[in-house]
């Protein structure tokens, strides 16, 4: 009884979603991948053209995200440095201790 009630319940909400997807049970077109990378490739996104044409859109999107992070650091950075200067008072010489004299 316990064993039962602590067993995993297959399929899970997320994997049953992927599983219309993707149907697992489907024979490939062919048995053999064929020889060369961009054919073997084609052989297998052939079948699920769809989910990795989101996969890739999704990937573009955040390395693009990703390419933008310093950029707007940068701006954000440029334009609190007077809002610092005016609050903190002039920088310290390069050479001098960070205590006051």
């Amino acid at each position: 009884m316990l064993a039962r009630l602590l067993a995993p319940r297959y399929p899970a909400p997320m994997l049953r979603a992927a599983g219309r997807l993707i149907p697992p049970t489907e024979a490939a077109p062919e048995a053999v991948p064929p020889p060369g990378l961009a054919a073997f490739h084609w052989h297998f996104i052939r079948q699920a053209t769809r989910p990795c044409a989101a996969m890739s859109a999704v990937v573009g999107l955040v390395a693009v995200l990703d390419t933008l992070v310093p950029f707007c650091m940068g701006r954000l950075v440029t334009r609190l440095a007077p809002i610092r200067a005016r609050r903190c008072g002039p920088m310290p010489r390069p050479n001098s201790p960070p205590w006051p004299r």
